[in-house]
């Protein structure tokens, strides 16, 4: 995973395996520079879209990347980390990163 600033917006890149092809729920929890959590966690069920985009005909066995864009209306340079958890049928992987 990595995160990165570019203003007005923090962009959040995941690549990942899934051999369930059963990927989808995700949920993203953002920290300020001191490590406090900013509001509530985002989740966002993207299940159809891993199926169409990613397990239809993937012949790579269940690789997957993604960017996810979110936009900040204040400064961007006092979100510190992200902290983006996905589930499948199997369960849920977690992976945090500092934003650059």
């Amino acid at each position: 995973m990595q995160a990165t600033r570019e203003s007005p917006n923090l962009l959040v890149n995941i690549s990942g395996y899934d051999n369930s092809y059963s990927a989808g729920q995700l949920s993203f929890t953002f920290y300020d520079t001191t490590g406090k959590v900013i509001g509530s966690p985002i989740s966002y069920n993207a299940s159809s879209g891993f199926q169409q985009l990613f397990f239809t005909s993937n012949t790579d066995g269940g690789l997957f990347s993604l960017q996810a864009s979110f936009p900040v209306s204040g400064d961007v340079t006092q979100v510190g980390s992200v902290t983006v958890g996905l589930a499948n049928s199997l369960g849920q992987a977690t992976s945090s990163a500092a934003f650059q």
